[in-house]
């Protein structure tokens, strides 16, 4: 969780601010994405890439990367955003997000967080 909070807060202050401003708090939503490994946010076959990567690396805190990537590759709707409601049915719409880029997108950016 720590990690996650953390992660959100340097990677984008104001994204992490907006929310907590309208009445979000980031790790409420991610929560669940930590606690059953994404399962009801991602497709099946994305799923197993992203347990792939956690047992590759033996590491957790690809979770905690993942979600932070979901909230970055949705940060200008999210920003766009004045009601609570708004923000989680952004975030929980998980059809089309892939995990391999979305971690790549988090790891290897140049501080271009497009994905």
């Amino acid at each position: 969780c720590a990690t996650f909070e953390n992660l959100l807060m340097s990677a984008n202050p104001s994204l992490f601010l907006h929310l907590v401003k309208i009445g979000v708090q980031p790790l409420l939503v991610a929560m669940p994405w930590l606690q059953f490994g994404f399962v009801g946010l991602l497709e099946v076959e994305q799923i197993l890439h992203l347990w792939d990567r956690v047992i590759g690396y033996d590491d957790p805190c690809v979770l905690a990367l993942l979600a932070v990537a979901v909230f970055m590759v949705r940060s200008e709707a999210i920003m766009a955003c004045n009601m609570p409601t708004e923000v989680c049915s952004i975030l929980m719409e998980g059809t089309r997000l892939r995990v391999v880029p979305l971690l790549q997108m988090i790891l290897f950016s140049d501080g271009d967080k497009r994905g």
